[in-house]
């Protein structure tokens, strides 16, 4: 069954492990929270549909936290629309990383990718020092989204702070790569 659509959307989801990625995919597209964990192994992929003044498909690409996988994860930043960076507010290490995280997604993006800071876990008790996080995003000019996968708590909040978000909402028309013929083949720059 083909659904009609009139923009699809790429979202590489980063963070260290264990912060909610793969939870918050799986709520995504099956509307559920499932208790049972399975770390991403490289990068996994999932497509929702939204609609909001016109209708979208999302895919969104799940990435590894661990280390290892990273130079892997690297290869999935093309044609990015935009950059979701997912850290637990109750794990110190996972947002001292959004950092590196941030740069990460400088180097692989393209730079006119926007990026949403994403922190989860609020039916847990904070321990993230908001404040400092607050200022960091609006220091890079990223938006912020505090939300619960468990709970669902702002989870529909951030579908619309996504679209918002988007270069080509943001600036008009989608850019399409630019073929230059070279000799014997092309080159998309």
């Amino acid at each position: 069954m083909d659904i009609m659509y009139d923009e699809t959307v790429k979202i590489i989801l980063l963070g260290n492990v264990s912060v909610g990625k793969t939870t918050f995919c799986n709520v995504l597209k099956k509307k559920e929270f499932n208790y049972n964990y399975h770390s991403t192994i490289g990068v996994d992929f999932h497509t929702i549909y939204y609609k909001k003044n016109k209708k979208y498909r999302i895919q969104v690409w799940d990435t590894a936290g661990q280390e290892k996988f990273r130079s892997l994860v690297s290869c999935y930043f093309k044609k990015t629309d935009l950059i979701i960076i997912m850290f637990d507010i109750n794990d110190i290490q996972s947002y001292n990383d959004i950092i590196y995280w941030r740069e990460f997604a400088n180097i692989h993006a393209n730079p006119h990718s926007p990026i949403i800071l994403l922190g989860n876990k609020t039916d847990l008790v904070e321990r993230a020092d908001m404040e400092k996080i607050r200022n960091y995003a609006d220091m890079q000019k990223m938006p912020l989204h505090i939300m619960s996968v468990k709970t669902n708590k702002n989870f529909d909040d951030l579908l619309n702070l996504i679209i918002d978000n988007l270069p080509f909402n943001i600036m008009g028309k989608k850019e399409e790569p630019v073929i230059t013929p070279q000799k014997g083949c092309c080159v998309i720059q």
